[in-house]
């Protein structure tokens, strides 16, 4: 990850000004990455309503599918389309999934709900709190965005398992209402820009952080 550092003697404002600024340019250089990986990703198979995409299969990338249907994900590594579409679909807009990075997972759970006993949104954990990663000794890692200053695991929100450097999934999170998956191809404008501002705040705490879809 190319690192911005920030002049250290800035405060209040100016230094937030700064952080701003840094994050944009990184989002405006993954923009520049995304228009070089558009033709690639062009050639990803299109499926159709009711089809199933192995990410285990041999060569598997990626696939593109209509907007309106919805994708689900189950622990086998199979996504599937619904079979049917939303009525208020753009029929001539395509979505990408790809399911295979040289680095880093595929995509990761997120909430738009209030949490922790500050009721906050994640967004203003992140910034406050911060993150942080986990490994146990079966492999399995997690990484988890803090929601109050007593950074405990015990009151963290899990956005990402992996284990076998693939998605894992989260029984507690499949199952809590206002969970729902963002894809790392597929990440909206807003929520890019939180992403980039926090790996912003990770390599000035550190260089040697992992990015933000990594463990």
């Amino acid at each position: 990850m190319n690192s911005v550092k920030i002049n250290d003697s800035e405060t209040g404002d100016d230094s937030a000004l700064t952080a701003i600024d840094a994050a944009q340019q990184l989002i405006e250089q993954k923009d520049l990455a995304d228009k070089e990986d558009a033709k690639e990703l062009a050639k990803l198979p299109m499926l159709s309503p009711g089809d199933v995409f192995d990410e285990f299969a041999d060569g598997a990338k990626g696939f593109r599918y209509r907007d309106g249907y919805a994708i689900s994900y189950n622990a086998k590594g199979e996504y599937r389309v619904s079979e049917e579409r939303s009525g208020s679909s753009d029929k001539e807009e395509v979505h990408v999934i790809v399911t295979r990075y040289p680095k880093g997972l595929s995509w990761m759970y997120w909430t738009d709900k209030k949490l922790g006993s500050n009721s906050l949104t994640l967004e203003e954990c992140l910034f406050r709190f911060g993150m942080a990663g986990w490994t146990r000794p079966s492999g399995m890692q997690g990484k988890v965005i803090y929601l109050d200053e007593t950074k405990s695991m015990s009151q963290a929100f899990t956005i990402m398992l992996c284990h076998n450097g693939r998605n894992a999934l989260s029984r507690q999170q499949e199952q809590e209402p206002g969970v729902f998956r963002v894809w790392r191809s597929a990440v909206p404008n807003h929520l890019q820009r939180v992403i980039t501002t926090g790996e912003l705040i990770n390599v000035r705490n550190s260089h040697d952080a992992p990015r933000w879809w990594e463990m």
